[in-house]
């Protein structure tokens, strides 16, 4: 099925359907129905029963808040990875995109060669009776990435389902999650473990204070109270869940307050940093590569959206070359992505890369 991915996925969660109504149908029948009608890709937890009726009537619903009053009554969440939907019991619901993060952070750190494996994507898809054990291990095979501790994941049948392309980590995510499991990545990138989920899940990012950087983590711990913050040199430190991050990008205009437009600090003042300037001369190599070594030399996270870089016709393994002298670090990462007629945005400390505007 053409599923609908990135943008498109976006608009199908915000769609209003005019009139909705099951008396005692099978979850599993209903999703069925949701996600046809909706070309959405949707997966059930394997924890969830299929079978529980479901009763619905609602007139003007959007698609998000179906799949809300789908699952509240039945103790589940639902949320996105990539361009799949999940359904399943909340508290695993709640923690997933943070443990994707995680694991993306995992692959950011290791060398280019080994990070691309982890980082391609495609399709996945099984057949009805498919084993879990079987799943993980053809994935293992295609990436000519080992998976220990298999043993890990009890035997198990597993309904069919056809899913759009979703990057490898985020595949392993997305089936070791149902058993509680998660992964550490081998230091050399060939191989993975699987391992229990740890007992606290969340990621750490650092944003500029600005100039009053308590007052400024004081406001942000009344807009995340579930997330950790602490003021480190300047910089506000922020212990939390995917979307609480999101929450604090969003409430400071898609960028931590007082990153932009930061005037550099006069040589020799203290207690204010220098604003660091870049010079680069005729670096030349692939886009993707020259993003991924900038991202680890300046501690910044960089995510490529791949699919909307496909439907405008751009190879993230292109070639570009560029120079520049005494630039910012946005106008550094604007030197490399305009050749490739590409541009970013900043999402607190992730550089999100996307086509640049015909």
């Amino acid at each position: 099925m053409g599923w609908a991915t990135g943008e498109a996925l976006q608009a199908r969660l915000d769609a209003v359907i005019p009139k909705v109504f099951w008396s005692g149908a099978p979850l599993r029948l209903v999703v069925r129905s949701l996600s046809t009608t909706q070309r959405i890709a949707i997966v059930i937890d394997r924890r969830v029963d299929p079978e529980q009726p479901v009763d619905l009537s609602l007139d003007d619903v959007t698609v998000r808040t179906l799949l809300e009053k789908i699952a509240e009554p039945r103790e589940l969440g639902w949320t996105r990875i990539g361009s799949v939907i999940y359904l399943g019991p909340a508290e695993t619901a709640a923690i997933l995109r943070t443990l994707s993060a995680l694991r993306h952070d995992d692959v950011a750190k290791l060398p280019a060669g080994a990070a691309a494996a982890f980082r391609r994507s495609e399709p996945l898809a099984w057949d009805d009776f498919a084993t879990p054990r079987e799943l993980l291990s053809q994935l293992a095979q295609s990436a000519s990435i080992a998976i220990e501790s298999l043993d890990r994941v009890p035997h198990d049948l597993w309904s069919a389902a056809d899913l759009p392309a979703l990057p490898w980590v985020d595949r392993v995510t997305l089936l070791a999650v149902q058993y509680d499991l998660t992964f550490r990545i081998g230091t050399d990138g060939r191989s993975v473990e699987l391992t229990p989920l740890p007992d606290n899940i969340a990621l750490v990012r650092r944003y500029p204070g600005g100039r009053d950087p308590q007052r400024l983590a004081e406001q942000w711990a009344e807009l995340v109270p579930d997330s950790q913050l602490k003021v480190v040199d300047g910089e506000v430190w922020v212990r939390g869940l995917v979307e609480d991050h999101e929450r604090i990008a969003s409430a400071s205009g898609g960028k931590p307050r007082g990153q932009a437009k930061r005037a550099a600090s006069p040589r020799g003042t203290p207690g204010k940093r220098q604003e660091v300037r870049f010079t680069v001369q005729n670096a030349k190599g692939p886009l993707d590569r020259l993003l991924d070594e900038l991202g680890r030399k300046l501690g910044v996270e960089v995510k490529i959206d791949r699919e909307a870089l496909a439907r405008a016709g751009i190879s993230p393994q292109q070639t570009v070359a560029f120079s520049v002298k005494d630039a910012t670090q946005d106008e550094l990462f604007e030197a490399v992505l305009r050749p490739a007629g590409c541009t970013f945005r900043r999402e607190g400390n992730v550089i999100v890369v996307l086509p640049a505007p015909p």
